[in-house]
């Protein structure tokens, strides 16, 4: 069983075998990377890959294609003198504005949206972690490219692997036919090592998603640590989950990146999970259709995912009627956003619902909070954790 979690800076991407395309009529978004991790899109000059997201979003707004129908071409000034975590950022900025379509230097990449995934069965693994630490051992690998034709091959950069290396791993396993999978990097810096591995790929040109649960190594967009983890259970059967979510007038932009790992997330569960997501923000909480924890079906996550891309920020937030709700759901983790400051009484309210604290609430706070004791609180009351996503975080890049 996979551990349920929102990961803030993991993405995988399929570089199918045939040509992006992109909207008629519509210009594609250039987006170069230049050196010392800043970036340019369509010639503006951006400091921060928080910068580019932010300027994305204002340029999409302008458009009138959904982002879904438009084409970002990816560029890198200096290949060779680029670490692939540069790189991945402006990627992971096309996916969380809803980009599906990239080229990467020339190279088509998708960003497929959560729980598109079907797996083949009977998949029987043909090779598995080919090591590139080097131009002599791509140059080698050329010869042996029927290893890839047909098949689903997942690249493994590190953060500081050479991008020129990156890109060359890709258009060999492109050009020989082969589906990729491009994964976020996730270990610690120093590290060049490239790894490919034979992944299953489904019929609709997408690689089974790979998780890295570590807490404390993985890369997200502001190079920090994932907004929720939460640990695997030991045995019995999966955890009964809801999602209690603020969508309150502050969120702002926040509810994009909140809405695309939410829905990260819920791609991961298997059928015998069962969950509910619940918004709460201006007015009664938002459901899910059903009002109910439903089994984590493909039919069900398709019905949760038309689900959160309505929601529309708005109000003041007073999650009490949300946790009602939730607690009337009887499960066995509640996994709490928000960004916003939460009265005493909500905590009294959340204890009094948790009677013999048989569900365990885990607490995420986005943003400067002045108080954010009464959220610890909750989280120390319930048996969760409690974790800070702060306005600094999500400015600074990885060093």
């Amino acid at each position: 069983m996979r551990p349920l979690a929102i990961i803030v800076g993991l993405a995988l991407l399929a570089a199918a075998g045939c040509s992006s395309g992109k909207a008629e009529g519509e210009k594609p978004l250039t987006i170069t990377v230049r050196e010392g991790g800043c970036y340019d899109l369509d010639g503006r000059n951006l400091p921060t890959a928080p910068d580019l997201l932010q300027a994305v979003r204002d340029t999409l707004q302008a458009r009138t294609a959904k982002p879904s129908e438009l084409l970002a071409v990816i560029r890198i000034d200096d290949p060779a003198g680029t670490p692939y975590r540069n790189l991945a950022r402006a990627i992971l900025v096309c996916g969380y504005t809803g980009l599906d379509r990239v080229e990467v230097e020339g190279v088509p990449v998708r960003v497929p949206s959560p729980g598109r995934f079907q797996k083949r069965e009977n998949f029987k693994q043909a090779f598995s972690f080919i090591e590139i630490r080097s131009q002599e051992d791509l140059d080698r690998l050329r010869s042996r490219a029927d290893l890839f034709k047909d098949r689903g091959i997942m690249v493994h950069p590190r953060r500081d692997t050479p991008t020129d290396r990156v890109i060359a791993a890709m258009r060999l396993v492109h050009e020989a036919g082969g589906v990729i999978g491009l994964e976020i990097p996730w270990d610690d810096p120093g590290d060049t090592t490239l790894t490919l591995n034979h992944e299953p790929a489904d019929q609709d040109g997408f690689v089974l998603p790979v998780f890295i649960w570590d807490a404390s190594s993985r890369l997200d967009l502001s190079g920090n640590t994932p907004i929720v983890a939460s640990e695997e259970p030991e045995g019995g059967p999966p955890p009964k989950i809801v999602y209690v979510v603020d969508a309150s007038g502050s969120m702002g932009d926040l509810i994009d990146l909140v809405k695309y790992e939410l829905k990260q997330s819920v791609s991961e569960l298997t059928d015998d999970y069962a969950f509910h997501v619940i918004f709460f923000g201006g007015g009664p909480p938002q459901e899910m259709p059903a009002r109910r924890l439903v089994p984590a079906t493909e039919r069900r996550k398709v019905e949760a995912f038309e689900f959160i891309d309505s929601i529309v920020p708005e109000g003041q937030a007073d999650p009490t009627r949300a946790f009602e709700r939730a607690f009337d759901c009887k499960p066995d983790i509640i996994y709490f956003l928000t960004d916003g400051d939460v009265g005493a009484d909500v905590a009294d309210f959340i204890r009094s619902l948790n009677i013999g604290k048989k569900v365990t609430v885990h607490v995420y706070c986005f943003g400067e909070v002045a108080d954010t004791a009464t959220l610890k609180r909750i989280a120390a009351e319930n048996g969760g954790l409690w974790r800070a996503v702060t306005d600094k975080e999500l400015e600074n890049l990885a060093r």
